[in-house]
């Protein structure tokens, strides 16, 4: 068998089969030295844990005999304040106790890690630092243990924290409550200023484990040498088996494949194996097919002429069909919405440029569902009328809201044969978002106008009875002096016959038609003017206010008070999105010169409006807030004044983030007409 041919190096069956089995084996190998040395990583770690936490219970047992024995028996026996640290402090006692300690097991190191100690030694390192910090942030761990790299050295760390107790607050509380010698010892600044239940720092315990680590992977490398060892052993036996059972019979009936195929051996001569396993078997079969091949050989010749004739019939039929599918093509092209073909089971089989660009995808979706093709959903779209077009006698339409938000009106015409069979399906989708956003915006406007003629007309009628009801209510409060109990019920009269004059009068301003005195004006100034009112407010609250104003904006022709109208009222509400817990209020101008219009968003980071609420946002007297906080007429007001103004308010994004309102203005041409006259 030649292993070097014109394209270089080839490997036989041997070859293949002997890396392939060494292949297996050295995996198999390599993954069992993997788990061994898991294994007695895991073994070391579970023997070093039990270690520290025998120390750590020693050290803890230590510094709870100072703190219940031998302190108090201290403080029996010297003077009030005085303070023998080596006998009373529980941190001077436990590191004194460690240092002995590491004498004799060299491998551990101790350390009290706290922030602002009184002792330098016991200044805890950045890695102590952020592990306090961590303890500080769950204060229900009562330990923590893991390896760290500390300067290009492994360590095993257990820490437990400290935490303040009510003895401990004498010498870490208020510097004027300790002992006099402490204070003379340490001075004033460190270890003091701590609170009951604080924790102030960690008992460490470190022990280097890279001498540990260095042996278990020699000890893993030692297995692995090994166990390759014996993997050549085993694929050399396994190669020279192979050999003999396998090579040297294939060799033999390769040479007679060749020679038949150069023609020095007959087809009809028998090959013979005599091994009576499957390569005799395989040599029986090729005597067989000889034999056969030599009956066919002569049937071949008279079958030639007719497939000849049938190879030029098919091509004559393709090219028929290929030129009736590419017109048929180009008619579905031709249509400007996307349009496409599908079999009975929904899959597509053919589909215009415009489901294509609509869709995003190039050709070669052929075949896939429409709901995967179309809106890569693994499901069907819910409400498509598609799997239920078999049972329908006629086309059928339907609106639907797609994944990406937009509104769609999608149509399906079922084609039947002669027979009534529904053979194919065509799908026609039209986008219909502006189209559902402008019959919603003009139902509004016919709704607030409707409104606002009722509200006139209700506000009049019912302002004339509440004068009528505060009138008597101050007539009665001065015929009633000394009547405690009444005044208080007039009073409770009075507030809400005032609550409901403040209502109705909110009625009017939403229902009367002011005169809208528009003129030149650039809106970064109305913004400022309205941010210097609120900011007392905004402070209060702690929200932060950042702006970015495009420098292209031009002078927009608006009325700077019924703006400052609007800003207030969306400031103020995206103010009280908050809660009172802060936040951030962003404010930008956009110019887009191509359309003609100039954008203001106004982004808050508050809770977000919910979704079910959204469509409801610019409805009079609609509000989320609660009885007697709002009278749900601010964003319809607004929605009036963008109207006038020829612009449009609307909410592009909303969410647990935040939300942002965007307002966009038309650029018109500055001039004098309908400008204020103090300006001409």
């Amino acid at each position: 068998m030649e292993l070097f041919g014109k394209r270089g190096l080839r490997l036989g069956l041997r070859e293949r089969y002997a890396l392939g089995i060494s292949a297996l084996l050295l995996l198999v190998f390599g993954a069992f030295a993997w788990v061994f040395h898991l294994q007695l990583k895991d073994w070391f770690i579970v023997q070093t844990h039990a270690q520290t936490r025998a120390v750590m219970g020693q050290i803890e047992a230590a510094r709870e005999y100072v703190k219940d024995v031998l302190r108090p028996k201290m403080y029996s026996l010297v003077p009030p304040d005085a303070f023998i640290v080596e006998a009373m402090s529980t941190s001077y006692v436990t590191r004194e106790i460690m240092e002995r300690f590491g004498r004799w097991n060299p491998g551990y190191r101790y350390k009290r890690a706290t922030l602002n100690p009184r002792n330098p030694v016991n200044r805890a390192s950045p890695f102590e630092e952020r592990m306090i910090r961590d303890f500080q942030q769950h204060p229900q761990r009562t330990t923590w243990s893991g390896i760290v790299s500390i300067e290009g050295n492994s360590f095993f760390v257990r820490m437990h924290p400290i935490r303040m107790e009510k003895g401990c607050l004498r010498c870490h509380g208020d510097p004027k409550d300790a002992p006099a010698e402490l204070l003379e010892r340490y001075g004033p600044q460190g270890g003091f200023g701590r609170k009951l239940g604080e924790i102030a720092g960690l008992d460490t315990l470190y022990i280097p484990v890279d001498v540990a680590l260095s042996r278990i992977r020699a000890s893993t490398l030692g297995l692995f040498l090994i166990g390759l060892g014996m993997l050549l052993v085993l694929a050399l036996g396994v190669n020279l088996l192979f050999h003999h059972q396998v090579i040297s019979p294939l060799r033999t009936m390769l040479a007679h494949f060749k020679a038949v195929a150069e023609g020095r051996e007959e087809l009809g001569k028998p090959l013979v194996i005599g091994r009576g396993d499957e390569l005799e078997e395989l040599a029986h079969g090729f005597n067989q097919m000889a034999h056969q091949i030599q009956r066919a050989h002569g049937q071949l010749s008279s079958y030639a002429e007719t497939l000849e004739e049938l190879v030029e019939e098919r091509t004559r039929l393709l090219h028929e069909t290929t030129a009736a599918k590419e017109m048929l093509q180009a008619v579905f092209d031709g249509i400007s919405d996307p349009l496409a073909l599908m079999d009975p089971r929904g899959k597509v089989t053919m589909m215009n440029r415009a489901f294509l660009q609509e869709a995003r995808i190039r050709s070669g979706k052929e075949g896939l569902p429409c709901h995967r093709v179309r809106f890569d959903r693994d499901r069907p779209c819910e409400g498509c009328p598609l799997y239920e077009t078999e049972e329908l006698q006629g086309p059928t339409s339907l609106e639907l809201k797609g994944p990406d938000g937009e509104d769609y009106e999608l149509h399906f015409y079922p084609i039947r044969d002669e027979e009534g069979v529904l053979k194919e399906i065509v799908y026609y989708c039209r986008k219909i978002t502006q189209q559902k956003a402008m019959e919603r915006q003009l139902l509004l406007a016919d709704k607030l106008s409707a409104l606002g003629q009722l509200s006139a007309g209700v506000a009049h009628e019912v302002n004339n009875p509440l004068g009528v009801i505060l009138c008597y209510t101050n007539l009665l409060k001065r015929q009633l002096k000394g009547h405690e109990q009444a005044l208080e019920d007039l009073a409770v009269i009075e507030r809400h016959a005032i609550h409901c004059k403040e209502i109705v009068e909110s009625l009017l301003h939403f229902a009367r038609t002011t005169e809208t005195r528009r003129r030149p004006t650039r809106i970064e100034e109305v913004i400022q003017e309205v941010l210097s009112v609120l900011e007392p407010t905004f402070s209060k609250a702690s929200v932060e206010v950042t702006r970015s104003f495009d420098p292209a904006v031009p002078e927009l022709v608006i009325d700077p008070e019924k703006m400052r109208q609007v800003f207030m009222n969306l400031l103020l509400n995206a103010q009280q999105a908050m809660d009172g817990t802060g936040g951030r209020i962003h404010i930008q101008t956009t110019l887009a010169s191509r359309e003609r219009f100039v954008e203001l968003r106004i982004q808050d980071s508050g809770r977000g409006i919910p979704f079910h609420v959204l469509p409801r946002i610019f409805d009079p007297f609609f509000t989320t807030k609660p009885p007697g906080q709002g009278t749900g007429l601010g964003l319809s007001v607004c929605y009036r004044i963008m109207e006038e103004h020829g612009g449009r308010i609307q909410v592009e994004e909303t969410g647990p983030n935040g939300t942002t309102f965007v307002l966009t203005f038309p650029i018109e041409e500055v001039s004098l007409e309908g400008s204020d006259p103090d300006r001409r």
